[in-house]
């Protein structure tokens, strides 16, 4: 009994590890029994709430493809000819009526349709419910059962078609009509429909013409039934507290008891909730009876305008009873497992706990660093073989570890050297923005010693214009972004240093941010050379700049205010003048001064000629900061106190073109880069002056080449007349007539020139016809008549192939065409006529009948008017012959 006693008494430690494992393995089952109760109540509340989920996913596209679908019906409506014709014949109909008639319908129409006593008999109702419109409206309308009522306005508003009576006539007072007249579709919340009286959603699309897209013409509107739109969701039923309800973006809720519908507001709280758990699930949502639910809400909208919300859910409680039901025998096996096993386990644990506790003590020396430490006694004599495992495995770690540990202070050696010799400065911030090291590089760069920066706050030691852009960039570290970005350091002495900041952001072991470490690097010299860089690209933009306007001006005046200009703004010039000279000479023909940024013309009598010719003459720049008052040359600089003057001529090649001169009140250094502006907006203003002194030239040509054509066509004009003697006189009278009436009508510039010429020469094609057949004394016979009648066409045939007279063909061409198509070459009719030739016909008609012929005398005044009038709108253009006959020409003399 006592070797037993002692064999059990005194197992090795792997028995009673064994032994331990057991036990805990038992007690496991009952601590698993209990989690797994937890896992399968969340896995089934997950599980019902992605579920309901779905089902309100799809309920709620259901209800959005509903309403989709009925758009489509309202936008099909919108889209047919049929209903487009009618609106517009509507519009027209209301539109041709005056401003009292509009009104005076207006009251009768909605006094008639108000009119209670004539609900059954109104004539205008019945007229509209019976037109064909409102049977097609009546036909779409049955094909849909939700469909209420569907009825379309003008766009003023008023009812012109309906599948039913409305509450009123006039529409526009309405939220969705004056939403949907924007162009725009409305979708209502769920309202009380006045006209039949149905909770229903209205659904408005605007009615555009076909014929011009963008011009709206009417509205359509349809109302949609809300017990029949929501059948989905009032459908849904599962288990014994599953349900859906619809919410309105207004605060109802809406749901169905049999076939009626039931509404309730919802409190301000319940809504604040739905919408900010729209398009989820919640396992605890408290409903609007107070208790708790596994809830799935969306949000159910269209083109951006919400409906409401749609609410699936089923009572936490009946959850957790479904859990409770399908475990209840495993958790009295559990129970009793636990109680049985963690018993047993928690005995035979005692008989170790005293050598772990010496282990425990061994060990938290060696954790503290003394690897000098030899195990106790008590551990070291055991002959337990598995305590001497141990032993050997813990001087084995403790060895590693030393190990270890050399190689890490070599390391940090190394790396520290890298840091405090690094050409670039680093900087070290904890979660609070303090600096928590600096290497020697910044603190060089700033001027701080390393223990100065140790506990500096980062946003005080950037530049104070930087603190927006480092609170920026630290939030910016804290959401888990780290770019490097420019910023400036403010020295220890109050300079600015411009940096370049590469930051790392630092994580805890639970990835919370616990700061940050940033490279800063000093960028001044690629500030430099980039502002350097910018500044020439400054040059540049502006040479550009003036270059464009010298080519682009014309006059003398305007190339002098640019160059100014850029003496002003890019050479930082106080006053400047700048004087162009007459070809070949130093006679100033432009002078132009500059004095504080303001430009003004300089009188001749305030500019010293006899300096401008000493300055010349030297051909070569002059800089002059004494004996300034015996070099100025606009004498308005010599009160202005004067200390630096550069005085240049202007030249293109060798021929001197002008001079300018440049001062400042301030001595001034003439450095290398001013100069090589200064020398470029020389050139440019050389090459500005050549342009305008030859597009002078060229105007001076033009106009030279304008008076003999112009002396041309005059002569073509008058050898007509000497052809055709009874013809004289008629050119001038009606070329000075029909211009008159041109300029009446718009005609200008190139077009009043075209006008003119094509007057002198609106018989030119005459030329073409044998004089047998022009100067004959009798009536012509047909044949002669056929050939008469080409000259137009010659006309047209010889201009045409003229280029400055190429524009000049329609009154030749044209002016014997009538309004009525009875005319000649090509019997054109109405506006088709070009409006030059409508009006010279007129007057080339009035002179004929009022002018003395071979076979007939002029006609009186009096008859020629009454011809015109006669024959306005038949032969002639009736606004020309308003105009001819307002101008009173028939009462001028001759």
């Amino acid at each position: 009994m006592t070797r037993l006693h002692m064999r059990i008494a005194a197992p090795g430690i792997r028995s009673k590890i064994i032994i331990i494992i057991i036990s805990a393995v038992c007690l496991s089952i009952g601590i698993t029994t209990v989690i797994n109760y937890i896992y399968l109540s969340n896995s089934l509340t997950r599980s019902t709430g992605e579920k309901i989920s779905v089902i309100s996913e799809r309920t709620s596209q259901l209800v959005v493809d509903e309403i989709d679908y009925e758009i489509k019906i309202l936008k099909t409506i919108s889209f047919s000819p049929y209903i487009i014709s009618g609106v517009k014949s509507a519009n027209q109909e209301y539109e041709s009526l005056s401003v009292e008639k509009q009104l005076e319908m207006y009251h009768d129409r909605e006094n008639d349709w108000t009119d209670t006593s004539s609900k059954e008999t109104n004539r205008l109702i019945t007229e509209i419910l019976n037109s064909p419109m409102s049977h097609f409206l009546q036909e779409i309308q049955s094909i849909d059962e939700k469909e209420i009522e569907i009825f379309v306005t003008d766009r003023h508003g008023y009812n012109i078609a309906m599948t039913n009576k409305t509450s009123d006539y006039f529409q526009a007072d309405e939220k969705w009509w004056q939403f949907a007249s924007t162009g725009k579709m409305y979708v209502s919340p769920p309202i009380l429909d006045q006209s039949t009286q149905k909770w229903a959603i209205d659904l408005a699309v605007p009615i555009y013409d076909s014929a011009s897209p963008n011009t709206l013409i009417g509205i359509a509107r349809g109302t949609v039934d809300i017990t029949r739109l929501l059948d989905s969701v009032f459908n849904i039923q599962f288990g014994e507290s599953g349900k859906a309800v619809f919410i309105s973006s207004d605060g109802k809720v809406y749901t169905r008891e049999g076939n009626a519908l039931h509404i309730e507001p919802a409190s301000n709280d319940f809504l604040l909730s739905l919408e900010s758990n729209k398009d989820r699930w919640i396992k605890e949502f408290s409903g609007l009876n107070g208790m708790i639910y596994v809830a799935a809400i969306n949000e159910i909208s269209n083109e951006n305008q919400s409906i409401g919300w749609l609410l699936v859910q089923v009572e936490r409680d009946e959850v957790k009873r479904m859990v409770l039901s399908s475990m209840q025998e495993n958790l009295v096996i559990a129970a009793l497992l636990i109680i049985l096993l963690g018993f047993t386990g928690s005995l035979l644990s005692q008989n170790i706990l005293e050598g772990i506790r010496v282990l425990t003590d061994e060990v938290r020396q060696i954790a503290a660093g003394d690897y000098t430490h030899t195990f106790s006694g008590t551990l070291s004599s055991s002959s337990d073989p598995e305590i001497k495992s141990l032993l050997d495995s813990f001087s084995r770690m403790k060895e590693a570890i030393q190990e270890r540990e050399k190689t890490i202070q070599k390391s940090e050696q190394n790396y520290r050297h890298l840091v405090e010799t690094m050409n670039e400065g680093l900087v070290m911030v904890n979660e609070n923005s303090l600096i928590m090291y600096g290497n020697p590089r910044l603190a060089e760069m700033t001027g701080y010693s390393q223990s100065e920066l140790r506990g500096m706050d980062i946003f005080k030691f950037f530049a104070p214009t930087e603190k927006e852009n480092i609170a920026f960039q630290w939030t910016a570290r804290l959401m888990g972004l780290q770019n490097s970005y420019e910023s400036e350091l403010m020295s220890k002495n109050g300079s600015v240093i411009p940096v370049l900041v590469s930051p790392q952001r630092l994580v805890g072991e639970n990835d919370e941010f616990t700061g940050s470490l940033a490279v800063i690097t000093d960028i001044s010299t690629n500030k430099q050379v980039e502002r350097t860089q910018r500044k020439k690209i400054n040059e540049l933009a502006s040479l550009r700049k003036v270059d464009t306007a010298i080519l682009t001006s014309t006059s003398f005046k305007s190339v002098a205010q640019t160059i100014l200009d850029q003496i002003h703004m890019e050479l930082g010039a106080d006053a400047a003048s700048i004087h162009f000279f007459h070809p070949h000479s130093t006679k100033s023909r432009l002078s132009r001064a500059l004095l504080l940024g303001k430009t003004s013309q300089c009188a001749k009598d305030n500019i010293n000629h006899d300096r401008i010719r000493m300055h010349s003459q030297k051909k070569e720049s002059a800089l002059f900061t004494s004996g300034i008052e015996d070099q100025i040359i606009w004498k308005e600089l010599q009160s202005k106190g004067i200390k630096t003057l550069f005085i240049s001529p202007i030249l293109a090649g060798d021929e001197l073109k002008g001079i300018v001169e440049i001062a400042y009140c301030t001595l001034r250094d003439i450095d290398d880069e001013w100069m090589s502006y200064f020398n470029a907006l020389l050139t440019q203003t050389a090459v500005g002056i050549e342009k305008t002194e030859l597009f002078e030239k060229l105007q001076t040509r033009n106009r030279e080449l304008q008076e003999a054509y112009t002396s041309a066509i005059t002569g073509w004009a008058k050898a007509l007349e000497l052809r055709d003697e009874e013809t004289k006189g008629h050119c001038d009278r009606v070329v000075a007539m029909s211009l008159q009436i041109a300029k009446a009508f718009g005609f200008q510039g190139e077009d009043l020139e075209n006008f003119q010429s094509g007057a002198f020469l609106h018989d030119i094609g005459k030329m073409g016809v044998p004089d047998s057949i022009l100067l004959k004394p009798g009536p012509l016979t047909s044949d002669e008549w056929k050939i008469m009648r080409k000259h137009p066409v010659f006309a047209y045939q010889l201009l045409t192939g003229i280029p400055f007279l190429k524009n000049a063909y329609e009154i030749p061409y044209y002016h014997h065409e009538r309004w009525n198509g009875s005319g000649y070459p090509h019997g054109l009719t109405g506006e088709d006529i070009p409006l030059s030739a409508r009006i010279f016909a007129v007057v080339d008609v009035w002179d004929a009948l009022t002018s003395d012929r071979p076979y007939r005398k002029a006609w009186p005044k009096d008859k020629a008017r009454q011809y015109l009038e006669e024959n306005r709108g038949i032969l002639f253009d009736p606004q020309v012959v308003d105009r001819f006959l307002s101008e009173n020409f028939q009462d001028k003399e001759e």
